[in-house]
């Protein structure tokens, strides 16, 4: 796993937390490494990161707080440097479970949500969530909300 190659047969293969949280470690240094590539090209932009869409084609947006707004998805965010979608959760571990079941099993939403105990909406926020840093997810989360 440490030339970090063919990270989606990896996620196909983990079935326990440490070797999904070791795929997470692998590919955030990967990612880290990308942005070092990206910020080291010259722009007349500031180096911040979007949490959403990871542009760092971004502006100041604010003179009190220190926020700022991405020129590409729009998405106004504080600039604590914290790209973690993990990051500010309470239960992470429930959210690593829901990425589990939606790529590993064919349960439904409903059953999804009852065995993780989440509520629909949260759901909602972390599936965007989930696809804006894993984007081939997008078709599993998609599968179930046209069955549910």
């Amino acid at each position: 796993m440490d030339d970090y190659t063919d990270q989606y047969h990896y996620l196909e293969n983990c079935n326990s937390i440490k070797e999904l949280q070791e795929l997470r470690k692998n590919t955030w240094l990967l990612l880290n490494k990308i942005d070092k590539k990206i910020n080291n090209s010259p722009s007349k932009h500031t180096t911040i990161m979007c949490p959403n869409c990871r542009s760092s084609h971004t502006k100041k947006n604010g003179r009190i707080q220190k926020r700022s707004l991405c020129l590409d998805c729009g998405q106004s965010f504080s600039n604590d440097n914290k790209s973690n979608i993990f990051q500010k959760k309470i239960y992470p571990e429930k959210m690593v479970k829901l990425i589990c079941l939606i790529y590993k099993t064919d349960n439904s939403t409903v059953e999804i949500l009852k065995e993780i105990n989440l509520t629909r909406n949260t759901y909602k926020k972390w599936s965007r969530e989930i696809v804006s840093f894993f984007p081939f997810l997008e078709n599993y989360f998609q599968k179930r909300s046209k069955t549910s």
